[in-house]
Order: structure tokens, then C-alpha cells, then sequence
């Protein structure tokens, strides 16, 4: 199931349910360092009203003991800066060339942006990152002020809520699928 020149689709995979949401075009040969205490995200075009119910991500090095967060913010205005914590995963143990799936109680997202991302513990983890993000939106849409943005955390725990200040950062790119429960218009 495609969105009709959208550069997100609807993407089969080999999960269970074919049907996901995925923040990239294509996938980077290259991985994404973490950093301490840091959070990165990147928006992710959300063609109608969705629920959603499962964060897919993977890891792929790690520090023995490290952990990592899924998390996903509301858009606000083209920036998560200020946008609502729709969910955080808690901790998740790091491991290698992992694939991670989050299950959650069911969201329904509005068509238009949502933020999703990555919290890292250190700065040995690496993630897959997306190698494109938001480059064809349908005509009408507010397009992301940034490719992808960060934050840090201060130290480890919960992501902020509301979305603190972020930096700019085309590199902050995680490679996200969403489990979609149902199309709701």
C-alpha cells in the first residue's frame, strides 16, 4: 500500500502484520553513533489519520550494559521543540545487530508529522539511520524545519515532556518503522 508519490509508504515486511510506517526512502550503508545522554530524531510523515501500536528499531554495536529508549514527540509546527511525548519505551538492553520491537497501548496519530527517535546511554552504540527523510510531502503539507534534530538528556532516564530545545541535525536519522493497527479515515 503506497501514498501516492509520498517518500513513506505503507511497507511490507516480514514482522507479522504487513503493514508499517517507515521514517526513511532508503537505508544508510553506514550507522549512526549515539552519544551519551543524547536523544535524535527525525519526523515522519504520517498520510492519514493512523493507530498505531508497536516502535521498531535496530541497534547495530553496542557497550556491554548500555541501554537505549525509543520515543516518539508530536510535531509542533515543524520542530518537535515543544511537542508532547506520545511515548517512550523505557529502558531496552543494547545488543548487536539487533532488531528491537516495542509494543504499546494503541495511539492514533493525526495526519501530518510526528517526531520519532532514539535515546542512547553512550557514544559506542550505533543505530541505522535513514539516508533520506521528508522530501516529497502531499501539497498543502507544513514541512519539518529541520531533516532531523537532537537533544541531550542531562542524564539517563525518561525523554523530556514536553520536547525540550533541539539542535538542528541532519544526521540524527533513526531508521523507524510503526506497527499499523488501523487506518482510521
Amino acid at each position: 500500500m503506497s501514498n501516492h508519490g509520498n517518500a513513506y509508504h505503507l511497507a511490507e515486511t516480514r514482522l507479522g502484520n504487513p503493514y508499517y510506517l517507515k521514517s526513511w526512502w532508503d537505508i544508510s550503508s553506514s550507522s549512526q553513533n549515539g552519544l551519551a545522554f543524547r536523544v535524535w530524531l527525525t519526523p515522519l510523515w504520517v498520510p492519514r489519520k493512523l493507530t498505531v501500536d508497536a516502535f521498531i528499531s535496530r541497534i547495530t554495536t553496542f557497550s556491554a550494559g548500555m541501554r537505549f529508549r525509543q520515543c516518539m514527540y508530536a510535531d509542533n509546527g515543524g520542530t518537535p521543540q515543544g511537542g508532547a511525548l506520545l511515548f517512550d519505551s523505557g529502558d531496552i538492553l543494547s545488543a548487536a545487530n539487533t532488531t528491537f520491537r516495542t509494543a504499546f497501548a494503541s495511539i492514533q496519530l493525526p495526519r501530518g508529522i510526528v517526531w520519532v527517535g532514539l535515546a542512547t546511554e553512550d557514544a559506542v552504540m550505533t543505530f541505522v539511520r535513514g539516508v533520506t527523510n521528508l522530501i516529497m510531502l502531499p501539497a498543502g503539507s507544513s514541512q519539518p524545519m529541520m531533516e532531523g534534530a537532537r537533544f541531550n538528556m542531562g542524564a539517563w532516564g525518561a525523554p523530556t515532556n514536553p520536547c525540550p530545545a533541539v539542535a538542528s541535525d541532519p544526521a540524527a536519522r533513526p531508521a523507524v518503522l510503526l506497527h499499523i493497527v488501523s487506518i482510521d479515515e
